[in-house]
This record gives C-alpha cells, sequence and structure tokens, in this order.
C-alpha cells in the first residue's frame, strides 16, 4: 500500500547484501519502523496530499498561517480523523492517534502541535481530571472543534516548577465561585498554545478555601463569550513572531478576579464542598500532584513520536539528494561522482540513520508502556513514575539527536539545503520549540538521572535491587534469538564470553551481591583479544552493548559518590537537611551527562531487541544489524570519555573509530532500501529529495516563473 508510493521503478531491483527483491525488504523494514496504525497512516498521508493540507505556502503572513492550521484542524474534526475516548482511549485508539500525530509532524508541524494543543492538553486534561459529568459538558465542543481550546499552566515566571505557579483561584463561598487571579505581571500565563482566539482554556492554579492553600489544579474557563468578546477580567496578547511555529496561534493570559462557577474545578482527583470544605480521594499531596500531571504525559510521547517524523523527512531529503547529486571526478571516470560516496558525506548523514531507526524502538516501546497501565491507583502510580522518567529521558536525548540531525541534513545539501521548499530549513525552525515545550530537556533529562541514581544508591546501601526498578533488564537480549529469562542487573554484568550450540557468543549473567567477596566488574572484561575475538570483532551488537552499560555505571558511581560528598560540604556550612537537595543541585550538569549515558544504552538496548524479533526476514534483518552495529560505535567515538574514564583502553578506542568508517561503507551499500523502510511519502520531500527524474520540470525556467510571485512580470 504505502510502499508502491515508494517503489516506483524499483522492480527487479536487488538488494546489495541479499539478492532479495528490494519491495519485500522494503516493506519489511516500514513494519520495522511503523508497528502499528498502517490503514491510519495510509488514511492520512492520503487526506495530506491533498488541499487543504496541500501544498504547504511557505512565505505566508503569521496571520494567515494560524487562520490555514485552524481551518485544517477542523477539516480535520469534520473527518474525523483525530478518532477515541479522550478519557480512557484503548490501546488501539492510543496507537492510531500517535501514528496519525506522526504523520501530521512529517508535513505540518504547526498543525501537529495545535491539534496537541486543542485536544492533547485542553481535552486531555478535561478528560483526566474531570469527572464524566465535567467530561459530557465540555469536551465535545473541544473535540469537534466547534469552538477554540487552550491549556493554560505555564506562566512568564514558572515553566518546568509547576509547583511555583502564580496564578490563583480562591473559592468564595458566598457565591460557590473561584477568584481566579494573576497577581503579578509573572504570573501572567505565557506561550499558550491555541489561545490567542481561544473561547475555553484549561487553567492550572493554585487552590485556595478558607486561607489553605491546596496546591495546582485545573479550572475550566470560558475566555470568551458566544459573540467572541473576551469576558470580563480576561486579557489576551498575542505572544508575536517566532522563529518557526508561526501557525502556531501563542498568547499570554491574564486574569484580573475572573469569576468562574463551583462546578468548573475539575474535581476528578479533588473537590470542594459549597461550605468550602477541601476532600479528595488521594490524602498525599505530593501523590495527587504526580498522578495529575502523569495522566498528561501522552502529549510528551507524542512529541517523542513526532520527533521521528521530523528526522525521517529531513534524512529522507538529505541522502536521496546525496544519491543524485554529483561533485568532483575520482580518476579518469566519465561521471562526477556523487557525493554519498564521499566517505565525509556518509559521516555526515548515516549515523542520523541509524539513530533514527533506534530512536522509533524507543518511541514504540514507550507506547507500548503508556498502553499497559494497570487499572489499579497504587501499581498505576508506580507505573507512571515510570513512564514519566522513561518520557523525560526519551524527550531529551531523542530531542537533541533529531536536532543534529536536521541541522546536519540542512549542511549536507549546501544551498539546496536553506531553500524552504526543499523543506529541511523550515522544519528545523518548527522542530526546535519542541526542545522546550512539556518540559526543557536539560531539566527533564537531570530530573530523571537524579532519580534513577537515587535508585542505585539506594540499591547499593540496601545491597538488591527490586525487580520492577529501572536498573534491571526485562526484555532483554544478549544474544540474537535468545532473551533473557529473568531480571539481569544493567550496571552490574559479568561480561566473559560463552558461547552457545550455535557457536553465538554471548555475556554470562552474574547476580551475585555486588558486594560479595570477590565481585569482578564488567569493566575488567571489556578490553580482552578473548572476547574481541569471540564476538566478530569491535561491532558485535553484544560488545558495543556491554560498552555503554559500563559507562553506565561510571556514571551511576561517580554521581553517587560526588553527591555524598558534596553533600558533606554542605553539611558543614548550614542546616543538613539541606545539604543533600544543594548537592543535587551543585551537580546538575553531570547529572544530565549521567542521564545521556543510561537513556543512549536504554534506546540501543531497545533496538537490538527489536532487531532480534526480526530475525526470519532474510533481506532485512542483516541490514538492521548493520545498523546496530553502526549506532553502537557512533555512540562510542563520539564520547573521547569513554577512553579517558577508562571503559575502553585508548587503543581499543582507536580501532573503533577505524570501525565507524567500515561500518559507514557497508550502510552505504543498502542505504536506499534503509531510507525508503523510513515510509515517507515523497510528496513529503522537496525537490532535492524526489526520485531522480521527477523533479526535472521544477527546475526550469518556465516552472519558475510559475511558482514566483514576480510572474506577472515576464511572458512565457
Amino acid at each position: 500500500m504505502l510502499s508502491r508510493v515508494l517503489l516506483k521503478g524499483a522492480e527487479g531491483v536487488t538488494s546489495s547484501s541479499s539478492g532479495t527483491p528490494q519491495p519485500q525488504c522494503i516493506a519489511d523494514l516500514q513494519r520495522f519502523i511503523e508497528r502499528h496504525g498502517y490503514a491510519t497512516r495510509a488514511e492520512t498521508f492520503d487526506y495530506l496530499s491533498r488541499p487543504p493540507f496541500s501544498p504547504l505556502l511557505l512565505d505566508e503572513h503569521m496571520e494567515q498561517q494560524q487562520a490555514a492550521t485552524w481551518q485544517r484542524m477542523q477539516h480535520i474534526a469534520e473527518l474525523n480523523l483525530i478518532e477515541g475516548n479522550w478519557a480512557w482511549p484503548t490501546p488501539e485508539q492510543n496507537n492510531n492517534l500517535w501514528a496519525r500525530l506522526e504523520c501530521l509532524s512529517m508535513h505540518d508541524i504547526s498543525l501537529a502541535t495545535t491539534i496537541g494543543a486543542q485536544l492533547g492538553l485542553c481535552g486531555g486534561a478535561i478528560s483526566t481530571m474531570g469527572t464524566d459529568e465535567q467530561r459530557e459538558e465540555f469536551l465535545p465542543d473541544i473535540s469537534s472543534c466547534k469552538i477554540r481550546g487552550c491549556f493554560a499552566m505555564t506562566e512568564l515566571g514558572h515553566g518546568s516548577n509547576v509547583r511555583g505557579l502564580e496564578t490563583t483561584a480562591t473559592f468564595d463561598e458566598a457565591t460557590n465561585e473561584f477568584v481566579v487571579h494573576t497577581p503579578s505581571d509573572s504570573a501572567q500565563k505565557f506561550w499558550i498554545g491555541n489561545a490567542v482566539l481561544a473561547k475555553r482554556a484549561v487553567v492550572m492554579a493554585q487552590l485556595y478555601t478558607k486561607g489553605t492553600c491546596h496546591g495546582v489544579h485545573g479550572f475550566v474557563v470560558e475566555l470568551r463569550d458566544e459573540n467572541g468578546d473576551l469576558s470580563l477580567g480576561v486579557r489576551v496578547a498575542d505572544v508575536g513572531h517566532k522563529m518557526g511555529l508561526n501557525g502556531v496561534a501563542n498568547a499570554r493570559i491574564w486574569f484580573n478576579n475572573v469569576r468562574v462557577p463551583g462546578k468548573n474545578l475539575l474535581s476528578r482527583y479533588g473537590s470542594v464542598d459549597q461550605d468550602g470544605t477541601y476532600s479528595s480521594m488521594i490524602e498525599d499531596p505530593n501523590i495527587r500532584f504526580t498522578i495529575v500531571l502523569a495522566e498528561l504525559l501522552r502529549g510528551r510521547i507524542a512529541i517523542i513520536a513526532n520527533a521521528t517524523g521530523v528526522a525521517k523527512v529531513s534524512l529522507a531529503t538529505a541522502i536521496r539528494y546525496g544519491l543524485s547529486r554529483r561533485q568532483f571526478k575520482i580518476g579518469d571516470g566519465k561521471e562526477e561522482t556523487l557525493i554519498m560516496d564521499y566517505p565525509i558525506h556518509q559521516r555526515r548523514l548515516l549515523p542520523h540513520l541509524s539513530m533514527v531507526y533506534a530512536l522509533q524502538c524507543a518511541s514504540h516501546r514507550i507506547q507500548k508502556m503508556w498502553n499497559s497501565r494497570s487499572e489499579d491507583i497504587v501499581q498505576r502510580t508506580r507505573q507512571m513514575k515510570e513512564i514519566h522518567l522513561v518520557s523525560s529521558g526519551f524527550k531529551a536525548i531523542g530531542g537533541w539527536y533529531v536536532r543534529d540531525a536536521v541541522q546536519a541534513c540542512r549542511e549536507a545539501c549546501g544551498g539546496q539545503g536553506y531553500a524552504s521548499w526543499n523543506k529541511i530549513g523550515f522544519m528545523k525552525a518548527d522542530f526546535d520549540a519542541s526542545l522546550t515545550y512539556e518540559g526543557d530537556n536539560h531539566v527533564l533529562l537531570q530530573g530523571a538521572a537524579t532519580q534513577i541514581t537515587k535508585l542505585y544508591r539506594r540499591g547499593l546501601k540496601q545491597r538488591h535491587f527490586p525487580a520492577d526498578s529501572l536498573l534491571f533488564i526485562h526484555s532483554s537480549t544478549l544474544k540474537f534469538g535468545s532473551p533473557l529469562d529473568e531480571p539481569c542487573p544493567v550496571v552490574w554484568l559479568d561480561c566473559a564470553p560463552g558461547s552457545d550450540q550455535d557457536g553465538e557468543r554471548t555475556a554470562h549473567r552474574d547476580q551475585r551481591d555486588p558486594g560479595q567477596s570477590g565481585y569482578k566488574d564488567a569493566s575488567t572484561l571489556l578490553d580482552t583479544d578473548a572476547f574481541k575475538q569471540a564476538t566478530t570483532g569491535l561491532t558485535h551488537p553484544v560488545w558495543l552493548w556491554n560498552c555503554l552499560q559500563v559507562r553506565e555505571k561510571s556514571y551511576l558511581d561517580a554521581l553517587a559518590e560526588n553527591v555524598e560528598k558534596k553533600a558533606q560540604f554542605f553539611a558543614q556550612q548550614m542546616d543538613t537537611s539541606e545539604a543533600e537537595e544543594r548537592a543535587w543541585t551543585a551537580l546538575g550538569s553531570e547529572a544530565v551527562e549521567c542521564g545521556k549515558a543510561l537513556f543512549e544504552r536504554l534506546m540501543f538496548q531497545w533496538f537490538v531487541d527489536d532487531m532480534v524479533a526480526m530475525k526470519g526476514k532474510e533481506a532485512a534483518y542483516p541490514m538492521l544489524v548493520k545498523l546496530a552495529s553502526l549506532l553502537g560505535v557512533w555512540l562510542i567515538v563520539r564520547d573521547e570519555r569513554f577512553a579517558a574514564m577508562g571503559t575502553v583502553s585508548p587503543g581499543r578506542w582507536a580501532e573503533m573509530r577505524q570501525e565507524l568508517e567500515v561500518s559507514l561503507v557497508e550502510i552505504r551499500k543498502d542505504v536506499e532500501c534503509l531510507v525508503a523502510g523510513l515510509a515517507v511519502p515523497e510528496f513529503f520531500l522537496g525537490p532535492i529529495g524526489r526520485v531522480s527524474g521527477s523533479n526535472d520540470e521544477f527546475w526550469s525556467y518556465e516552472q519558475t516563473l510559475r511558482n514566483s510571485r514576480f510572474a506577472g512580470r515576464a511572458k512565457l
């Protein structure tokens, strides 16, 4: 179905590595990339190829872009393309939603972001924080796009620190109303998506009753009346032109003692009686706060999927351009050389191709975690904490990977990459905002690494890690085709090689007490010639996986030790109750680096897991093995601390730099199949990324004049 869009002229062409016809190989790779929602994706691509979604006019003014985005948004609602029960969607509905948003992000990030603001945040907040009655009252007009909605949480003075929001909602017992107020300019709601002309907002504010603050809660506030006029006490201003995403109507909002009916408090987790008595089924305010915000993580999971979509379009465009663009002759050849055949060009792009395959695996794994949540509140709370940590980590490292990949694509295409019609430039500008919204990446990664290191320290002291800890592997594969059948510590592995009956090598698992006498650290075994020979060289996924684990353990050990030292230092200078918190704050940069090591290992691990499941696919499987090898070597070679920290010896690290060049040559042989496997429809690509010969007309003088705003000055 989708493969036919991508395979014009591919009949009879074979994969260079297997001799299998390309169409089947590409179909297998596309299944590996997509996993679910095949019909949803095909339907979405079909709609996006036609008005009002195409063509995108890249030189419109901000107001025109925002009007066009809302028109497309309403059209999506009319077509019922965003389906599902926003309160308790089924796994299939969730998968279809993520698949559709990923498709939209490959074409129009402003539209995908507006859907997230209208349905994911505003609609999602009503669904998850509201009661059945509130969902019935407030949700239909939002879901149908009959009115515009927004989610007002971020303030000028508070973004990542949601607990510190200044906006207040004080209960008035006399009128059974909440008075929503902006006490200072720093409390103004800022960067609120879809808010310029929004009628309804879910406003996050500090709830006060009888002089007591009960923490941040959500309130449905009508910003405008039926005539579109602002409600009494509400002020709204456009944030102005941005470096990207100008199709999203971001606004600033102030509230001057705006009165809201008492029933508009989203009261699934906390309610106020008419006499001002607050009650909640969750007594602990910290747990209540965590649960309320955790239910909104579906949007963060969508951001990870959307990031892969942006990377796929950029890489497909740049790599295809590299397969058609020629520059300079090598030797006495008649033709100039394809730029993709230059090692320097391969190194600029192909590692990012391996990354996007791996990040797609991580995205699907996190989606599966979300869909597997328990209905039991205790179990669900634990699961949501883990989803929060994992989604935080992958939003951060995934966002940075994609940012770097898009920039590499822009530069690799030379001047053509700078032209808006080739899409890379404007996608780069639009995507950049995702590094900040739904959580600043550095803050998210610091928080995730801090929590995991605390688990690690606790495990060290107790000499025990719980089986459900993130420090354990549940479904990892250390040898091809044979998954582990019990949890295994991520950071403590005896890496001595062993052989299975097929002659393949794997690392033995050692689950002894780490404090036990005679325990052997994995890092003492990684550099042995025996292991190198047993694993067919330094590009074997087992070897690479263990290298990444040992680096992770080194970071965890260093961070845990440095926190102890810092805390002791601060304890001598101040109240001991603040010492450890100050220590973690002081080591924020180190925590970010630790987080990168942890989530890079986890991404590689999940990629290898999913790769092994493809072993029966004779053409696609060898390509995925090559991609895994390239990714692992690249992650190690780009981090000189592997050698500096002693994870691998300087000599072995230098050898791995050479292996990187070998891996790039191997991937170059299959790059056409691997790019087609990304499943990017050709109409998403700029002219330089289309099949050779299909864009010749674009470069003609006549077509240039037709596309030019100055066409009327010349006669054809």
